[in-house]
């Protein structure tokens, strides 16, 4: 239909499906639980803002996990910020928790996840600089030859000279 701007919208139930849409879509957005992105003016994608396709992150079971053993505690990115401190009490370093604790009530936390914290375009919070400070490291999913590729790197490598995450 002529006009109509509307963007295609994925919604991947796990990684493996994440990367098959990567892999055949360019132009994407990403979606989560839309808590900034929805109060934001103009941000829904369309031609006009040069998106195609949104990529709906909140079904991908993956990102809602939380693993530790003995040496980490691994969170995924769709894990609320309440959750870490709910579930990781003893294991997450007490100035981790402070911060979660610090950035508002339990009706903010509840809602915020750790994707969020970190990775909000023109929102710099005080996640990742804590994250920093404890050596925190990240796992990126990147397309490359036409292959999903996972690569762990410090979430410091990931700051530019302005304190945004890249």
């Amino acid at each position: 239909v002529d006009g109509l701007n509307s963007p295609n919208i994925h919604t991947p139930k796990n990684l493996s499906e994440y990367g098959n849409i990567m892999l055949h879509n360019s132009n994407t957005s990403f979606w989560a639980g839309g808590t900034y992105i929805m109060t934001r003016p103009d941000v829904y994608p369309s031609r006009a803002t040069g998106t195609d396709n949104i990529i709906y992150l909140g079904e991908i079971e993956e990102l809602h996990r939380f693993q530790r053993n003995d040496r980490v505690a691994e969170f995924g990115a769709m894990v609320p910020l309440y959750q870490m401190v709910t579930s990781g009490k003893g294991v997450i370093p007490k100035i981790l928790v402070n911060n979660i604790e610090s950035i508002g009530c339990s009706i903010i936390t509840r809602r915020a996840t750790l994707g969020g914290a970190i990775c909000t375009p023109d929102l710099v919070t005080s996640i990742p600089g804590t994250l920093i400070a404890l050596s925190s490291n990240i796992e990126m999913k990147i397309v490359k030859k036409k292959r999903l590729h996972s690569r762990w790197t410090p979430i410091s490598r990931l700051v530019d000279k302005n304190g945004k995450i890249q």
